[in-house]
């Protein structure tokens, strides 16, 4: 025998459910075109304000630093003794510096690119008579070089370093063409004292 279970279902009738509320779903806000733009353009306008705001303050800096550097040069360069290719050396610091600098002048105040331009000017005067001065002393140097080169040849040629070659082969061939006749009149002088002696014997 198959035990065949009842199924209940239910008796509810559509007449009586009660329908529940239905919850809206949550929509966000959005802002309208215009404004969304007047933000963007805003924070665009904030942003490169305080890019141009930043490189004058690192200009600013820069040129605070290369301008003390340059005011230190200009008075070592002042005392005497002082050797210019170490003034060279420090110029070409401070030039690159300014140069940097100088590169930034677009958007830079106006007083900043001014006060930069005009202590360019300086430095790069400072710098050009400086390797001037480099330029003179070493041809100096130079030129004393050779000055000295040239007497310690003349020292050791002697006497005759001021002589040509065919005056230097003339004076040997004089010498040459001297030695006999010296030898002769030696001979001459022998012969005459002996005849002056022969001369002097008495026959009896």
């Amino acid at each position: 025998m198959i035990w065949n279970p009842t199924v209940k279902t239910d008796q509810t009738k559509p007449e009586d459910m009660v329908d529940l509320p239905r919850a809206k779903p949550h929509r966000r806000a959005i802002a309208p075109l215009w404004l969304r733009i007047i933000c963007i353009a805003m924070a665009v306008v904030f942003l490169v304000t305080a890019a141009i705001t930043g490189l004058n303050l690192y200009a600013i800096n820069s040129y605070n630093e290369a301008t003390a550097t340059l005011n230190e040069t200009i008075k070592l360069a002042k005392k005497p003794g002082t050797d210019p290719k170490t003034i060279e050396l420090r110029q070409r610091q401070t030039d690159e510096l300014f140069d940097r600098v100088g590169k930034l002048s677009p958007v830079l105040v106006g007083s900043v690119r001014h006060a930069i331009s005009t202590n360019t000017k300086v430095s790069t005067k400072l710098t050009t008579k400086t390797r001037q001065r480099i330029a003179t002393i070493e041809e100096a140097r130079h030129k004393g070089a050779l000055a000295t080169k040239a007497r310690s040849s003349n020292q050791a040629d002697g006497d005759g370093a001021g002589l040509t070659d065919e005056q230097r082969h003339a004076v040997e061939q004089t010498l040459k063409a001297n030695q006999p006749s010296s030898s002769n009149s030696q001979n001459q002088n022998k012969d005459e004292s002996s005849d002056t002696q022969h001369k002097d014997i008495k026959p009896w």
